[in-house]
């Protein structure tokens, strides 16, 4: 019974990971026009939303981008690229006008940079070098009406004026459960399997100074075995832990 209610608990963990790594979908519901442009704009309010971003998007359309509402005035705000997979313009606005803008910034795994901006009521995100905004423009976003919030909405009374988008969002929505997020998927399983032998490691350190007894450091040698066995299994058939579409 302990064992199968560990290996519960670390395919539990490791479906948490999972569902984590997945990018999230909000409705587009904002745009905005900049001379001869115009932004179809995602709109993130909660504070879920705004942690996540645009974080685990493998693709962006030049003419898409998502919007932050940091709720009030917040001064030398903070941005990251943390888990931002591809290179982003990040633009940081006060009650519509631009105070900062971070041109290009790269996707991040590790040791990444924080950006600044000098204020901002909200935050822009757009895909890299995709407008020509700059410092000291104002911005005015206007609301899409009549949204269906899935991806195969359409919308009603805007002339069709976003129906490629709804197609854009078809396809994130199957790459969700496609290929890409079984390695994913596999990329995090062994990032777990690295660590659990590290541990390991640690464990024979640990024995070898006296920290543990060798009845607890063989017992805990053994117990990241059976993990380490159960990773690898997975990793070899991760067909039955993914979800399915």
């Amino acid at each position: 019974m302990g064992q199968i209610a560990g290996i519960s608990l670390v395919i539990g963990q490791l479906t948490l990971v999972y569902l984590q790594s997945l990018p999230q979908l909000l409705p587009i519901s904002k745009k905005v026009a900049y001379h001869n442009q115009t932004f179809y704009l995602e709109f993130a309010t909660k504070p879920e939303e705004l942690v996540k971003g645009l974080k685990f998007r493998s693709q962006l359309p030049k003419d898409c981008g998502m919007l932050f509402n940091l709720g009030k005035e917040y001064k030398k705000v903070p941005f990251w690229m943390f888990n931002v997979k591809i290179p982003l313009d990040i633009i940081y606005i006060q009650n519509g006008l631009v105070t900062t803008v971070i041109k290009n910034a790269p996707p991040c795994k590790k040791d990444c940079p924080i950006y600044y901006g000098i204020s901002a009521t909200e935050v822009l995100e757009l895909g890299a070098n995709t407008s020509n905004i700059k410092v000291g423009d104002r911005l005015t976003f206007t609301n899409i009406q009549n949204r269906g919030q899935g991806a195969g909405s359409r919308e009603q009374g805007a002339g069709g004026e976003i129906n490629s988008k709804v197609e854009y969002r078809e396809t994130q929505q199957k790459t969700l459960s496609h290929c890409p997020y079984e390695a994913a998927f596999i990329a995090k399983l062994n990032d777990s399997e690295a660590e659990g032998a590290e541990t390991q490691t640690w464990l024979k350190f640990a024995l070898k100074c006296g920290y543990l007894d060798i009845d607890t450091g063989t017992e805990l040698y053994g117990v990241y075995n059976r993990v380490l066995g159960i990773l690898v299994t997975i990793i070899n058939n991760p067909s039955p832990w993914l979800i399915k579409s």
